[in-house]
């Protein structure tokens, strides 16, 4: 007999686990894109979020070989209650009106079939919502 324990998340730990998952997505879209391109990658490129009062925010980490500079910018704002994805008005805030909803599984696929690593699919006409 083994002893299995059964892990509850409450809605705001979904949010986050989704947004890891968003993350992870980005990383393999900004891979893609490099092989795709034949780019080689000249930067090590990240998607991190930081939590703060309302939103998770989705940040892109860049960081260049063999070299200490880093570039960083907002790719998105999820409302961690409700999971809602915002394209970024400025650092600090989102623009009006949720893109997609990581809580949604029609919309999340959709978030993901569209995924663009430089934020494209945040644009107003690809969204369901």
């Amino acid at each position: 007999m083994t002893s299995e324990t059964l892990t509850v998340l409450n809605q705001e730990q979904l949010v986050e686990k989704q947004t890891q998952l968003y993350c992870n997505k980005l990383v393999l879209a900004m891979k893609q894109w490099h092989q795709d391109n034949g780019m080689p990658a000249k930067w090590e490129t990240k998607y991190i979020y930081e939590t703060g009062r309302k939103y998770f925010k989705v940040v892109r980490v860049e960081d260049e070989y063999k070299s200490n500079d880093e570039h960083r910018c907002v790719e998105a704002f999820i409302d961690r209650q409700t999971g809602d994805i915002f394209k970024p008005a400025s650092w600090r805030k989102p623009a009006k009106g949720a893109r997609y909803n990581l809580l949604d599984e029609e919309s999340l696929q959709l978030c993901f079939k569209n995924l663009d690593p430089f934020g494209g699919h945040l644009y107003k006409n690809r969204g369901v919502i």
